[in-house]
């Protein structure tokens, strides 16, 4: 189910980084198979993460997010500067 994009501004970097190293950097690490790469939090911010996480179309591999994770970072990159 999407969701809709809202930013919630108490959601910390941190925790971005941390759920997107423990989910994310399978595929999107250096020479990873996602062909783009999240080394730091520049990249995740540039990348469509509303779009991509809000659609549900990542993660594609059959091993979703917790709705709860899904919401976070949603929200979190509702609030990026555009």
């Amino acid at each position: 189910m999407a969701i809709e994009a809202r930013c919630d501004p108490a959601i910390e970097d941190a925790a971005v980084m941390e759920l997107v190293k423990g989910r994310c950097w399978a595929c999107h690490q250096t020479n990873g198979i996602a062909g783009h790469d999240f080394p730091d939090l520049a990249a995740v911010r540039a990348a469509p993460v509303e779009y991509m996480i809000g659609s549900c179309q990542m993660p594609p591999d059959g091993a979703p997010l917790s709705e709860v994770d899904r919401e976070m970072l949603v929200g979190w990159a509702s609030c990026r500067q555009k």
